[in-house]
């Protein structure tokens, strides 16, 4: 049985700003509830094709969509459907007539949307997650895009990778809507059954709430690195520590806490992977050696 060591966790504020974090709903798919047939992540719209993965980067659970047959209940007939998580809540003001934009109450300006994911495809199917940022223009009575991004690939990928793209903004002034949505084929286009697309840890990185006020909400700072008896964490003012977890490069937990300052097992010389998570949903997985 190895040793017990102190492990002494630093939080140091960066940034005196008292802007609070643009945060995405269940934005590591921790919470699933049940409506009718379909088991869907809180925040999310539910659907078929939507499943509750154990095979998570960090936590317990991932969203995984899978490309799959159901039947038609109009017509009968069983049809390839490719499953689309968007964020489901209610749009700030009136709809397009029309339209079925979804979303969530969203006012900041982010540069990019982070996250992880791993794809994988028998055929040529293309996955795509994409962002929206819009809000109501009570003069045209219209919902006004004001920012989109994108990231799409058809490359097989069987262990979690990280992800990040930029928002172009198109627009000036503030949304007041997001839409995030995730597809793992592109429904217009032929798709084929058994195409899975996993994505944990979404985050929005340097999130903008007015002219000059830069917040970057995934700054989360590890060191030293290599560490002997202690790592250190810094965090912006306006986020907490919820938990911090040392794993091996496996995966497998080996030391985890909830408080600044925790007793751990003196960990051998190695490579670890150490996690940290806010309260606001911002996750940062960083490998660490322990000399």
């Amino acid at each position: 049985m190895y040793r017990f060591s102190r492990l002494l966790i630093a939080l140091a504020c960066l940034l005196a700003t008292t802007s609070g974090a643009q945060t995405i709903p269940n934005a590591g798919f921790e919470t699933w509830s049940t409506l009718g047939p379909f088991l869907y992540p809180d925040g999310w719209e539910p659907g078929p094709g939507l499943h509750r993965s154990t095979t998570a980067h960090s936590g317990t659970y991932a969203l995984q969509c899978v490309v799959d047959t159901f039947t038609n209940p109009v017509s009968s007939t069983l049809d390839t459907v490719v499953p689309n998580a968007y964020t489901g809540a209610p749009v700030m003001g009136p709809p397009p007539m029309g339209s079925s934009f979804g979303g969530y109450a969203f006012t900041s300006r982010p540069d990019s949307l982070t996250g992880f994911y791993q794809f994988q495809t028998t055929a040529s199917d293309s996955f795509r997650i994409q962002v929206t940022l819009s809000h109501w223009d009570s003069t045209s009575h219209s919902r006004v895009s004001l920012a989109q991004g994108v990231f799409s690939s058809n490359t097989n990928i069987s262990s979690y990778t990280r992800f990040s793209f930029p928002l172009q903004y198109t627009g000036s002034g503030l949304p007041d809507t997001c839409l995030i949505q995730i597809l793992p084929a592109n429904p217009m286009a032929p798709r084929h059954k058994g195409t899975s697309l996993l994505v944990d840890e979404l985050a929005f990185a340097k999130a903008h709430t007015a002219v000059g006020d830069v917040v970057d909400y995934t700054y989360l700072s590890l060191y030293p690195n290599p560490f002997t008896n202690e790592i250190h964490v810094t965090l912006q003012c306006n986020q907490t520590l919820e938990s911090i977890t040392i794993s091996d490069l496996t995966g497998r937990e080996l030391v985890s806490g909830k408080i600044n300052e925790i007793n751990t097992h003196l960990l051998p010389p190695a490579t670890y992977l150490v996690t940290v998570k806010t309260t606001d949903g911002v996750i940062r997985t960083t490998k660490m050696v322990k000399e």
